[in-house]
């Protein structure tokens, strides 16, 4: 039997909510902040068919208008600082909830621009449900981004565990597990249906894999019982 897992370590964008609805509405704050009307459904179009990548050059250059810096400065400025209403996916809240009662610490550890995520994390109301935050931008000060391991370090130290106690779920091969990897946490994929990075190729052959909070929840409570599951 293996040992009951300690901690749940969870990153936050597409894992516990949906990140294009954070997307969406930085993409209505950039073109209110350009002031040409028809330019939100545009970047909207793009982003439904082209995904979030190149947003504001591909948007320019359908609406006809030229790329400057300073524009794509107000563009992505406008973005970042938007101020959008967050939900977290269905059973997130429940789900925190009962792994705590279950004795499983919590910890969140989220990458990007730090002023951004912490409007994220804030507009999700999930500080209070988590033991410890960790914002990758700043460490105790030292920028540690994904998939740097020191991040990681840092939650071990602060949970005082380490190994395979600890368990990083998140939805990106390439940010996510390659520090835990490398700690011996276990990991766990979440591959909600129409999220950003669901199909990125995952170089940890064998690596679980969850389709929904319910599933998550399912292999996490199995794992903090000293149990695993099939699949």
């Amino acid at each position: 039997m293996a040992r009951p897992l300690a901690a749940a370590v969870f990153d936050v964008d597409d894992t516990l909510y949906p990140e294009i609805d954070f997307v969406r509405g930085g993409l209505h704050a950039a073109a209110r902040a350009l002031g040409v009307p028809e330019a939100a459904a545009v970047l909207l179009e793009i982003l439904e068919r082209e995904g979030p990548f190149h947003l504001f050059d591909r948007g320019l250059e359908h609406l006809g208008i030229p790329r400057t810096p300073e524009r794509i400065a107000l563009l992505v400025g406008a973005f970042r600082a938007h101020q959008a209403p967050l939900e977290p996916f269905a059973g997130v809240r429940p789900m925190l909830a009962r792994l705590r009662a279950a004795g499983v610490r919590l910890a969140l550890v989220t990458d990007g621009y730090l002023d951004v995520q912490r409007h994220k994390v804030a507009a999700l109301g999930l500080e209070p449900a988590v033991d410890l935050v960790v914002f990758t931008a700043d460490v105790d000060g030292r920028r540690m981004l994904k998939p740097d391991i020191g991040a990681f370090r840092h939650v071990q130290e602060r949970l005082g565990l380490e190994g395979d106690l600890l368990a990083m779920v998140g939805d990106r091969p390439d940010k996510d597990f390659p520090g835990p990897d490398a700690l011996g946490w276990r990991t766990l994929r979440a591959r909600h249906p129409g999220c950003f990075h669901r199909d990125a190729p995952d170089p940890g052959p064998g690596r679980p894999e969850v389709l929904s909070i319910d599933a998550m929840e399912r292999r996490l409570m199995a794992w903090a019982e000293g149990r695993e599951l099939p699949g």
